[in-house]
């Protein structure tokens, strides 16, 4: 993927990066970077190499699963690696990256160990939104699964963001009253009684929910509905009960206000709660702009979590 191989290069000369694995057919990725001028030379820079995939594999699907395959094996044998996805299909993707946290234990409150996607968004008047779970989770069949999408978001946030900031979790469904006919309102309700727990941990927070997206992100929209709650149009956290409503908002905000003329930071990272190793995800669609910001972000959550004490990295690594 050409955006990827992109947002490689430029993080590499900016120095965010001492090692590059790039895994596919050798043939088509010296053709990619042949063809886009990229300064990564494997064969002549020894931190740059390329993985090569069966040769044998012609047919599309022989290449993706041979890719899928030797991905498997490459992270097994180097622990440690940031994974980001290059032109591979994310389901084939995540089936051999999310192996990475298989063997994560449970904390010492026997917190189950489960992976969530956290986009942050920077809007142009400096507002930002993190949004969750618009890739791994097809949805949340228990309020305890919830409470961990928003803790996973809470920790990439906190990490990234200062201390201070008084982070505002909006549970985001159709309606902002619970009801029997929209299950996902009376899930979201009970999260957020449980969510409010986290803030002992994550600093200052607010958590509500329901909540629909006009009134979480849209002042006069709150005072419009007369809404009693501390969200008052000002959510800066966004959590989704399921992939339909996250997805779209994610290719919503990336997209469409990009298209309207808005120019909207973003980057996005899987992680699977604190001091996890962050898997880069973002789509085949997004630009090389957005795969360099979800470098960064995951440099950074790397740098400047927990990451260096549960698993230290002697180099930053990464493996597209």
């Amino acid at each position: 993927n050409e955006d990827a191989l992109e947002a490689v290069s430029n993080a590499k000369s900016q120095g965010l990066l001492d090692r590059v694995a790039l895994i596919g057919s050798p043939p088509e990725i010296r053709e990619a970077l042949h063809r886009t001028k990229l300064p990564l030379a494997p064969g002549e820079d020894e931190s740059v190499e390329i993985i090569p995939i069966d040769p044998l594999a012609t047919t599309l699907e022989d290449k993706k699963s041979s890719m899928a395959e030797r991905f498997g094996v490459f992270i097994k044998e180097n622990p440690g690696v940031v994974v980001m996805k290059g032109s591979l299909d994310t389901a084939m993707l995540l089936r051999q990256a999310l192996k990475i946290y298989h063997s994560a234990r449970r904390d010492s409150g026997e917190r189950k160990i489960m992976a969530s996607h956290t986009a942050l968004f920077e809007l142009p008047d400096g507002r930002f939104y993190a949004l969750s779970d618009a890739a791994v989770n097809p949805s949340f069949s228990n309020v305890e699964e919830l409470v961990i999408a928003i803790e996973n978001q809470l920790d990439v946030v906190r990490t990234i963001v200062d201390r201070d900031r008084v982070l505002k979790v909006a549970i985001i469904t159709a309606v902002e009253k619970e009801t029997k006919a929209i299950p996902a309102t009376l899930l979201a309700g009970e999260a957020e009684k449980k969510a409010k727990l986290l803030e002992s941990r994550y600093g200052p927070l607010v958590v509500e929910g329901p909540l629909s997206f006009d009134l979480a992100t849209v002042p006069e929209v709150a005072e419009e509905k007369q809404y009693h709650g501390r969200i008052m149009g000002d959510a800066n956290c966004l959590v989704a009960t399921e992939i339909n409503t996250a997805n779209v908002l994610y290719k919503m905000l990336s997209k469409t206000m990009g298209s309207l003329g808005l120019l909207i930071q973003n980057g996005a990272i899987i992680t699977a709660g604190p001091g996890t190793l962050p898997i880069v995800l973002t789509s085949r669609g997004d630009t090389a702009s957005t795969k360099f910001n979800s470098i960064l972000l995951a440099m950074a959550y790397c740098l400047r979590g927990e990451c260096e004490k549960r698993q230290p990295l002697e180099a930053l690594k990464l493996a597209v």
